[in-house]
């Protein structure tokens, strides 16, 4: 079993980031599956996947001698116990529905995964406001203003993290979403004006009338 005082946290490259992305919805994939999923080389991908091992952030499992790999599942209280930085978050919830309510609109830790995360992100480039940069998006001056438009103030975010709009790879829809203070930002926005509702113990999200309403006013998108 890792020990998991030596656990610390991953440098974060492309490669790395995409991997934990994938792996932090609790499945577990083999190094081409993950290779074929981040577009890299398998080579590559085992030297991050070695290097992962050996920081005791991923467990590895033999199954007919094909090698499969998982997220060591922290709770937030190992988090915080042994200082490791969530900016890729290292633990995996529990309640984990795999349904198609999971598969539409679900939470993934702190922003909105699944088709509706997705198309949220879609239309937000389509629409110019951000631009995809390998890892993250660039947020233009159009959508600065847009975001102001629905109270997220963009030169606060960055502020505190000058690439506050990251990727994060959506294991079900096989693309990205927007993560990192950005992501968080829309989702507590949305929550916070009504939009959108939890459901108990499960990270299935509902979207409410206004939330659709609001969702076909701002982004021309119907659900």
């Amino acid at each position: 079993m890792c020990d998991k005082t030596h656990i610390f946290p991953v440098m974060l490259d492309t490669v790395k980031q995409n991997i934990i992305n994938i792996l932090k919805e609790g499945q577990s994939y083999t190094d081409l599956e993950l290779a074929k999923a981040t577009n890299t080389p398998a080579n590559i991908i085992d030297q991050h996947l070695l290097n992962l091992l050996d920081k005791g952030i991923i467990t590895e499992e033999r199954r007919d001698d094909i090698r499969h790999f998982k997220l060591i599942k922290l709770t937030k209280a190992d988090i915080l116990m042994h200082n490791i930085d969530e900016t890729p978050i290292f633990y995996v919830e529990k309640n984990h529905t795999k349904g198609e309510d999971f598969k539409y609109c679900r939470s993934c830790y702190s922003h909105l995964a699944g088709y509706v995360g997705v198309l949220i992100t879609s239309k937000l480039v389509e629409k110019a406001y951000i631009h995809l940069n390998v890892d993250h998006y660039d947020i233009t001056p159009e959508g600065r203003r847009f975001f102001e438009s629905i109270d997220i103030d963009i030169i606060e975010l960055q502020q505190k993290k000058k690439l506050c709009a990251k990727t994060c790879f959506d294991w079900t829809e096989q693309t990205f979403h927007i993560g990192g203070p950005l992501g968080s930002a829309i989702f507590n926005q949305c929550l916070k004006s009504g939009w959108i509702q939890k459901q108990a113990s499960s990270r299935v999200i509902t979207f409410t009338e206004k939330g659709k309403t609001a969702l076909k006013r701002i982004l021309d998108i119907t659900l």
